[in-house]
């Protein structure tokens, strides 16, 4: 479903955090560990976005876009902005569950002796890149599908978790 500039910019107003990830040709010159970042929103006037990064090798930094091009679209409760028809950004508002709520999920999913297969491993890791959590460096893949291995709670003790 196609976007107003107007309403993109209503739903990242200043102070919003979402989750940012580059896509299509954009995603090749991308720095390393930049592919995905939370990013907060500090303006959102009609000639530009502002955000700061939150997490990522640049944290604090900040980025802008430009909207002179720029056309939006809603897809998969994404949102995807486009420059002359080249994808090149996916936003992932972010969500109202808590971070120890999307963790439990996690946990939930993963432990499964089956594990998730690789689309639902693609959604459940940007809530949780969007939370903030590191439980993503546990995971491991095993013929398409993504689990969380035995033994891997002796590891958390360097996570926030509960």
């Amino acid at each position: 479903m196609k976007l107003s500039k107007a309403e993109v910019r209503r739903r990242l107003s200043p102070g919003t955090q979402f989750t940012g990830e580059f896509i299509g040709q954009n995603a090749k010159f991308c720095a390393p560990g930049m592919e995905v970042c939370r990013r907060e929103v500090q303006t959102n006037s009609t000639h530009q976005l502002i955000s700061k990064l939150l997490d990522g090798p640049k944290v604090g930094e900040s980025i802008y876009l430009q909207w002179s091009n720029v056309v939006a679209r809603e897809e998969n409760s994404a949102i995807i902005l486009s420059d002359e028809g080249d994808d090149f950004l996916k936003i992932t508002e972010r969500t109202n569950m808590e971070k120890s709520e999307i963790e439990g999920l996690a946990i939930a999913l993963l432990s499964d002796d089956q594990g998730i297969n690789e689309k639902a491993y693609d959604l459940l890791s940007g809530l949780l890149v969007a939370a903030g959590s590191n439980i993503t460096q546990f995971v491991k893949a095993t013929e398409g599908r993504f689990y969380l291995p035995e033994g891997w709670e002796e590891l958390t003790h360097t996570l926030a978790l509960q």
